[in-house]
C-alpha cells in the first residue's frame, strides 16, 4: 500500500461495511481502524468477513473496547465442561468465573496394592536381570587388583569358579528389590498425599508441588532401604566371599551378619 488513493478507498469501503453492519468503527468520521495501527486498512474488511454473519464486533464507548455482538454463547462450542457454566468470554478465551480448583483424588487400599505389586515386580525382574553385571561390579569393588575391567572380571569368574558364579547374590537380589519396589511406590504416593493433604496448607502445597515431590520421595526412599540394605548388605558379602556366605543363601548370610554385631546388617544405611 504505497499510494494513499489505494488505501482511502479501501478505508473507505471498510467504513460503509462497518456503518451498515452496526457502527464496528468507533467514528464515522476518523481515519483509524478498530485493528492496530500497523494493519493495513483493506484487512478491516477481510478480518471481518471471518465473523459468523450473525456477530458483528461493535463499539462500546462506556468500556472503551470492542465486543462481539450479540454476545457469544460458550456454551455452543462445547467448552462449559471444561470453564464451568458460568465461563465468561475475553480477549483471551474463555476464562472461568470462579477460581481454578484442583481436587487430590483419594487412594483406595486397592491402588495402593497395585502400586506396590507393580513396583515389586518391576523392580525385582529389572535388577534380576542385571545380577551378572552387579557380581562384576562388586568384585572389582573388593578385589580390584584381580581383574583388569569389566569384560576380564566377567571371563576370569566364570572361568575359575564357573558360570553359575556370575548370578551370586541372586537371592538377595530378589528379596531387596522386591521389597523396594512394594515399599517406595505406595509409600511415595501416601506421603504426597499427606502432604499436600493434610499437613501443608492448601495454597503453599499448590505452590511447591515439586518440593513436596521431592520430599514425598525422600521420606519413601527411607522406607524402602530399610528392608533393602540389610539384603544389600548380604548380597555383597555372598559375592565377596561366596566360600562363606552361598552355602547358607540369603538367610545364612543375613543370620551370619548378624552375629558379627547388631549394626553391620544396616551399615551403609545412613
Amino acid at each position: 500500500w504505497g499510494r494513499r488513493g489505494g488505501a482511502s478507498s479501501s478505508l473507505a469501503v471498510a467504513k460503509a461495511d462497518a456503518n451498515a453492519r452496526g457502527s464496528i468503527l468507533p467514528n464515522a468520521a476518523s481515519d483509524s481502524p478498530i485493528y492496530p495501527k500497523d494493519l493495513p486498512p483493506s484487512m478491516v474488511e477481510t478480518l471481518s468477513e471471518l465473523l459468523p454473519s450473525q456477530y458483528v464486533a461493535s463499539y462500546d464507548s462506556s468500556a472503551q473496547s470492542y465486543a462481539l455482538s450479540p454476545s457469544v454463547d460458550l456454551f455452543s462450542v462445547e467448552i462449559d465442561d471444561e470453564y464451568g457454566p458460568d465461563a465468561l468470554a475475553t480477549p483471551f478465551g474463555p476464562v472461568s468465573s470462579v477460581p481454578l480448583r484442583r481436587e487430590l483424588p483419594d487412594i483406595s487400599p486397592d491402588i495402593y496394592a497395585l502400586f506396590g505389586l507393580s513396583g515389586g515386580l518391576g523392580c525385582a525382574l529389572t535388577h534380576t536381570v542385571v545380577v551378572p553385571l552387579d557380581v562384576v561390579k562388586t568384585r572389582l569393588q573388593t578385589d580390584p587388583d584381580a581383574y583388569d575391567g569389566v569384560l576380564d572380571g566377567a571371563v576370569t569368574i566364570a572361568r575359575d569358579e564357573g558360570p553359575a558364579a556370575l548370578l551370586l547374590g541372586t537371592q538377595a537380589t530378589i528379596a531387596g528389590y522386591l521389597w523396594y519396589g512394594v515399599s517406595v511406590y505406595p509409600s511415595y504416593s501416601w506421603f504426597k498425599h499427606v502432604l499436600a493433604k493434610d499437613i501443608l496448607p492448601p495454597e503453599v502445597a499448590a505452590v511447591h508441588a515439586n518440593d513436596v515431590a521431592i520430599i514425598a520421595g525422600a521420606l519413601s526412599a527411607v522406607v524402602a532401604s530399610l528392608g533393602l540394605t540389610p539384603l544389600e548388605a548380604a548380597r555383597i558379602r555372598t559375592v565377596a566371599d561366596p566360600d562363606t556366605y552361598r552355602a547358607g543363601g540369603v538367610l545364612g548370610a543375613l543370620t551370619a551378619i548378624a552375629d558379627e554385631g547388631g549394626g553391620v546388617r544396616t551399615r551403609g544405611g545412613g
